[in-house]
């Protein structure tokens, strides 16, 4: 299955003007890139699994090959990048996605070492020997926004939700059964609670919530106010109640 070939949406991307190496970096932990290719990008193997370099990765391939890399999960062969976590990526905006390739680019191509992966990039492992679809199954054909809603508190926390916390709380945002649970446990957190979660890690009653926490303090912490915020509005919205039944 991992042979096969599949053929990617025909859309051209451009990288935006003005894309920001700094950015890039700071989304690129945010949605968990370190998680398998390592802090210092250099990638490497686990358990027969190879995460690449992103430094040599960038140099190799187009900006439409890293866009049908991180968006559809298919490579310049047309075979499945079959860990990538592309059903969160597909909803990355033009610009933003545009952030993450300068930064990719402005790696040095340094050299591959055996590094030690993250829970997120076990649970992936898991997947992969579980004999489940690869992910490329599980990208839509609509079209990626050019840039995020950043005006509309509301909508803008539903782009990060469906383009970061879909990672780990499944499409669907009903989390996967015996690793993650419902988005709907949101609910329970107040505002200040809620960014304490998000930036260090304490769930409610200063309880430990295992990778919810590692995921808090090594990328969710990197989010901004206004992006915290944008996330808690769209939790208590009617349009989050909508989107979990």
């Amino acid at each position: 299955m991992m042979q096969e070939k599949y053929i990617p949406q025909d859309r051209a991307f451009v990288v935006s003007p003005g894309s920001d190496i700094k950015e890039g970096r700071r989304l690129a932990a945010i949605h968990g890139c370190t998680d398998c290719h390592g802090k210092d990008a250099a990638g490497g193997d686990f358990h027969g699994l190879h995460a690449p370099n992103l430094g040599v990765v960038a140099k190799q391939y187009s900006d439409n090959d890293l866009e049908r890399s991180i968006r559809q999960a298919i490579r310049p062969d047309g075979t499945s990048v079959y860990s990538m976590t592309s059903d969160a990526y597909q909803h990355l905006s033009d610009i933003d996605l545009s952030h993450i390739v300068v930064y990719l680019r402005s790696l040095n191509p340094i050299t591959e070492t055996s590094i030690g992966f993250s829970p997120n990039f076990r649970y992936r492992l898991g997947i992969i020997k579980g004999g489940h679809q690869p992910v490329v199954n599980a990208i839509h054909s609509q079209t990626p926004p050019a840039e995020a809603p950043k005006n509309d508190a509301e909508n803008f926390g539903r782009y990060l939700t469906y383009s970061v916390c879909s990672e780990c709380h499944a499409p669907d945002l009903k989390g996967y059964k015996g690793f993650s649970p419902s988005l709907v446990t949101t609910l329970a957190y107040q505002k200040l609670d809620f960014k304490l979660l998000m930036s260090t890690g304490i769930g409610l009653g200063g309880r430990d919530l295992g990778l919810m926490s590692i995921s808090s303090k090594e990328r969710f912490s990197l989010f901004s106010d206004d992006e915290l915020m944008a996330l808690f509005t769209y939790f208590q919205s009617e349009q989050f109640l909508q989107d979990i039944q």
